[in-house]
């Protein structure tokens, strides 16, 4: 009987060994297979990258074609970055061809505050009836609504308060400087009307802000920032400018989706005493149209926005800095550089304190 009893237990062992080795190599083949995906993932995604990258350059190419040509069709973000490069009274018409472009302004002149109190004129596009070289605010309702009120005005908007007749005015943008005092006013003449519509003039207002920040560094630069010694003509704006203009792109993202990153870089283990070092050794990689700025961080750093820069773009700055300070340099070793992305973020203030943080 106890012989019978472990003929039974020796089969049950080899049953239960059978078993164990079928479980583990259906288990071997599962992640041989999974391995063989991960792998066909990780080409496919190498491959996906190649591509985006060709797509890039091909992109870059294709605006530096219609430009040349002079052709009405371009990407905002091209199209944001070069405004920023130019120079003098360019920049005016180069906005008002921006609007052209993106959103079918077809008749529009730029009014700048002048010395005397009237509007003056710095670019037109189209027809110049109704967009005289100089303008008194008093004399146009709908400019002197927009004026008076910080907010854009369309001719929708003066039909539903009857407001006298405004027929040869459409649309009037304020110009705001960072402290909410008005620059001057764009005023738009003529576009098509099915394009007069809540998107597009959110759009145009948006457009707007970001171009009262460069005129207002034309005009009225003040202390809104410092140039770098012995670096001709790089910028670093102080904490308060520089929050300014990045709660104007965080807005640009929430209610466009135009996506901007910052970087954080700085030098951790290190005193303040050694910023005007750092900061002249790192602003070499700035491209023109990146705004740096130094905050309230008690260590040598140098804050970035990089305007309408996705993560990709942001990356690459990040590698950008690693090749000019490997960890063997000097600032190499201690330097720390940390992504913010205005994804997740449901709020500016959270933003601005990860900016500060020090992690």
């Amino acid at each position: 009987m106890a012989c019978h009893g472990v003929i039974h237990y020796l089969w049950a062992l080899v049953f239960l060994g059978a078993f164990c080795g079928e479980i583990q190599r259906q288990f071997r083949q599962k992640i041989l297979q999974m391995g063989a995906v991960n792998d066909n993932i990780q080409k496919r995604l190498r491959k996906l990258d190649n591509d985006l990258a060709l797509l890039r350059e091909a992109k870059l190419e294709l605006e530096r074609v219609m430009v040349t040509k002079d052709c009405e069709v371009s990407t905002l973000d091209g199209e944001m970055r070069r405004l920023f490069e130019s120079e003098g009274n360019e920049f005016y018409q180069s906005f008002l061809l921006l609007l052209g472009r993106q959103v079918r302004i077809s008749d529009a002149g730029i009014y700048i505050k002048g010395s005397s109190g009237k509007l003056e004129r710095q670019a037109v596009i189209g027809k110049k009836e109704f967009l005289p070289e100089t303008i008194e605010a008093h004399s146009i309702e709908i400019v002197n609504v927009a004026l008076n009120n910080k907010i854009v005005v369309t001719i929708p908007e003066f039909w539903q308060q009857a407001i006298g007749e405004q027929k040869n005015y459409l649309m009037a943008v304020p110009l705001m400087d960072s402290v909410d005092n008005p620059l001057g006013v764009l005023v738009v003449s003529g576009m098509p009307f099915i394009a007069l519509n809540k998107k597009t003039v959110s759009f145009v207002d948006m457009l707007c802000r970001w171009a009262s920040h460069t005129i207002e560094l034309r005009l009225y630069s003040g202390n809104a920032y410092r140039l770098i010694k012995g670096l001709e003509g790089q910028r670093l704006y102080n904490a308060d400018f520089f929050r300014y203009h990045l709660e104007l792109a965080y807005q640009s993202f929430q209610q466009h989706n135009l996506a901007s990153s910052v970087v954080v870089v700085s030098l951790k283990n290190e005193t303040i005493s050694k910023q005007a070092e750092f900061e002249k050794a790192f602003m070499s990689t700035v491209r023109s149209g990146d705004f740096a700025a130094e905050v309230h961080i008690e260590r040598p750093h140098v804050v970035m926005l990089l305007p309408l820069t996705g993560e990709r773009g942001a990356k690459i700055f990040q590698d950008r800095v690693l090749l000019k300070f490997p960890k063997e340099s000097t600032y190499g070793k201690n330097l720390h550089i940390k992504l913010v992305s205005f994804e997740g973020y449901r709020s500016f203030d959270k933003i601005w304190e990860t900016i500060l943080s020090d992690e």
